[in-house]
């Protein structure tokens, strides 16, 4: 879990400027005007119904995000994409540090 002021809460609305798509989530990026990066990770009930599997990939992701070193300022969204779920946690690591580098870059 994240620190409350890491946390993109739903009552906030970003103005996220770019998106781009894996084939195991989609990033949405943008920028705010705070000191920390805030982070949010949705994953659908389309991609499992089971409660404990959506958990589960999102503290992989989570964890994934934190090891990243985004820049202060920056918000990211990951929508999760059912082919997520047969991967490892190494893919999915990798997986998110090539796309971010690829938005700070």
């Amino acid at each position: 879990m994240f620190k409350k002021g890491n946390r993109l809460s739903r009552n906030i609305r970003p103005a996220l400027t770019r998106s781009f798509s894996t084939p195991f989530f989609t990033i949405k990026l943008g920028m705010n005007n705070t000191v920390h990066s805030r982070f949010s990770v949705v994953v659908s009930k389309k991609v499992d119904m089971r409660a404990v599997i959506r958990n589960k990939i999102k503290r992989i992701i989570r964890e994934c995000l934190a090891k990243t070193g985004l820049h202060a300022g920056r918000d990211m969204v990951v929508i999760v994409k059912k082919q997520a779920l047969d991967q490892e946690k190494e893919v999915l690591d990798k997986n998110i540090r090539e796309q971010v580098q690829k938005f700070i870059n």
